[in-house]
């Protein structure tokens, strides 16, 4: 099995555990089957947990490397997940205002209000052996994004809009090498450290 090839598959194993339900199956608004979400590996942001309103905040895991040469052996760390992202469906009001609505039907076609979610991909490292036997540790951040659709009828007059919303998610990684002969075990901790309003269920 090539590189390549494993790397795959360990993807394919990770989206199976991770994603499953969302991206093997992804949830569609008119769906009644779908209502309830849920997903493994969720990270809250601090406080979310202990206020109800979400999951904790970091989780740890470790992995031991075969038999690696200290020269040139380096360490990569891909951080992915699902990012929240709330589409928000606008009617187009009198005097231009955009009035927020659940659901918007334009020539037939329904628009809908929905929480939806795109995977995010942060590429950490590399790192050298002896850096981490030292410990490392690397922020990141998923930059916050706004962008519209609008929404025209059959003769081209825009009705209404669709705004989708991401908002900035940071984390910290860290990752520490224990010290051995040629086998070492790497321990790795994530951390979501974004700061919400914990007034804000949805939000947090």
């Amino acid at each position: 099995m090539t590189r390549t090839e494993m790397d795959h598959d360990v993807r394919a194993v990770a989206d199976a555990v991770l994603y499953e339900g969302y991206l093997l199956y992804p949830y569609r608004a008119g769906s009644a089957k779908n209502q309830s979400r849920w997903q493994f590996g969720v990270l809250g942001p601090p406080g979310a947990a202990g206020d109800g309103v979400g999951e904790e905040p970091s989780m740890s895991a470790q992995c031991l490397l075969g038999e690696l040469e200290r020269n040139g052996a380096e360490v990569t760390a891909t951080v992915r997940f699902l990012h929240h992202q709330s589409r928000t469906v606008e009617r187009l009001g009198a005097g231009g205002a955009w009035i927020p609505v659940d659901r918007l039907v334009v020539d037939g076609h329904e628009a809908i209000s929905w929480d939806e979610a795109t995977e995010s991909e942060i590429v950490l490292g590399p790192w050298g052996l002896d850096e981490l036997e030292a410990g490392v540790e690397e922020s990141f951040c998923a930059a916050g994004v706004v962008d519209g659709e609008t929404l025209a009828d059959s003769r081209g007059r825009v009705v209404g809009r669709v705004v989708r919303t991401r908002l900035p998610v940071t984390g910290c990684l860290e990752l520490n090498a224990s010290a051995g002969d040629r086998r070492r075990v790497i321990s790795v901790s994530i951390m979501n450290d974004t700061s919400v309003d914990m007034r804000d269920k949805g939000t947090a």
